[in-house]
C-alpha cells in the first residue's frame, strides 16, 4: 500500500493463525513484541495518525493498532515505515556492527 508521500509506506500483512485470535490478543502480542528485544526495530501505536507522522522513524516498522482486525484464524496487521530513514538506521547499526569486530591500531 503506497501512500501518497515520498518517503513513508505502509505494510498490510494478511496471515492465517494456528488457533482463533482476537483483535486485542493480536494487538497485545504485538505491542509486548515492540516493547521487548525487537523495541529498536518495532514500535506499536494506538495513536490516530497519518504518514507524515511516521517520516524520520528510526524503526523499520510501527504498528498501526487501529488498523489490525482479527476475525477467528485470519489476523490482518498494518506497519508503517519510512523507506529511506529506517532503512539508513539499519545499515548505520551494521557499520557499527561490522566496525567492533575490527582490532583498533594501537
Amino acid at each position: 500500500l503506497r501512500v501518497p508521500t515520498p518517503t513513508v509506506s505502509m505494510i498490510y500483512l494478511v496471515a492465517q493463525t494456528r488457533t482463533p485470535t482476537t483483535r486485542a490478543q493480536l494487538n497485545e502480542i504485538l505491542r509486548r513484541a515492540a516493547e521487548g528485544e525487537m523495541s529498536n526495530y518495532v514500535a506499536y501505536t494506538e495513536a490516530e495518525l497519518v504518514s507524515s507522522d511516521f517520516k524520520k522513524n528510526p524503526h523499520s516498522s510501527i504498528i498501526d493498532s487501529k488498523l489490525n482486525n482479527a476475525n477467528g484464524d485470519l489476523v490482518q496487521i498494518a506497519a508503517w515505515y519510512d523507506n529511506e530513514w529506517g532503512y539508513s538506521c539499519r545499515l548505520a547499526e551494521l557499520t557499527a556492527m561490522v566496525l567492533s569486530t575490527i582490532p583498533a591500531k594501537v
